[in-house]
């Protein structure tokens, strides 16, 4: 497939991917081809973890950090040494036959770092992630949400929500990347325990990471005006 000045390798193009839809392998890369100006704008300049569904959709999948040989010679590549002494050549997708490449290899999501090639050390948006717990309904997510909203205009951070999975909420808020990830971390998890402070309620927001340590789950309760939230989710901070 010619895209732009570059040649992609397409393979089983008519695999179905979405069996529900009917929709092909050549169905996705062509959908990323035609939402690839707005995609890049996200992930370009950042190194990419492959998730890939060899099988589709339903099928299984396995999550990929170095980049597949042979791959083309003008994919953009990142090296990247980690603390143990073990490194690995990421992809970074800057330009739609980049998309198409690794939409090929059954990349459905498009997973990239929260840092740019630049500095991957230092995170240029943090992220609070609103995961709900089996049988907790979307309008509790919303709410905590809104919650999470108010902290941030209290510091001054602009924020961004947007769906993750079926059920979940990811609220992003860009920051100057000058600090590196252990403190993004802490200043995340500390937003979001101001976050469960103010709803104060543990089985309605709780920021416990283990699902044994959190406190039994009871009956979903109804939302009432006044009332800021009612779903209990896993972690707001990861």
């Amino acid at each position: 497939m010619r895209i732009g000045r570059r040649e992609v390798t397409i393979t089983n193009p008519d695999k179905v991917y979405f069996p529900e839809p009917g929709l092909t392998k050549g169905d996705l890369i062509a959908y990323y081809l035609d939402v690839a100006g707005p995609v890049l704008n996200h992930v370009q300049r950042r190194p990419m973890q492959m998730k890939r569904y060899p099988e589709g959709v339903d099928g299984f999948f396995f999550y990929q950090k170095r980049v597949p040989e042979p791959h083309p010679n003008w994919l953009e590549t990142v090296h990247i040494e980690f603390p143990s002494g073990r490194s690995a050549d990421f992809p970074v997708c800057n330009e739609p036959a980049a998309l198409a490449w690794i939409a090929n290899l059954g990349c459905i999501e498009m997973h990239t770092w929260h840092s740019r090639v630049d500095d991957v050390d230092r995170p240029d948006y943090l992220l609070i992630d609103l995961d709900p717990s089996e049988g907790n309904p979307w309008a509790y997510v919303r709410e905590i949400a809104m919650v999470v909203k108010e902290v941030m205009d209290e510091l001054g951070l602009a924020s961004f929500p947007k769906t993750s999975g079926a059920t979940g909420l990811h609220i992003l808020a860009p920051i100057k990347p000058e600090l590196g990830f252990p403190e993004v971390r802490r200043f995340a998890k500390a937003l979001a325990q101001e976050v469960e402070r103010r709803i104060d309620d543990q089985d309605v927001a709780t920021t416990t990471w283990k699902v044994a340590d959190r406190p039994p789950t009871r009956e979903p309760r109804r939302p009432w005006p006044g009332r800021r939230c009612r779903a209990r989710t896993p972690p707001a901070s990861r």
